[in-house]
């Protein structure tokens, strides 16, 4: 399993996305 860690449209909060 692989964990993305991307931005949110132009915020500061970043989402954990988990990719199998």
């Amino acid at each position: 399993m692989k964990i993305y860690l991307i931005k949110s449209q132009g915020s500061p909060i970043q989402d954990l996305r988990f990719a199998a």
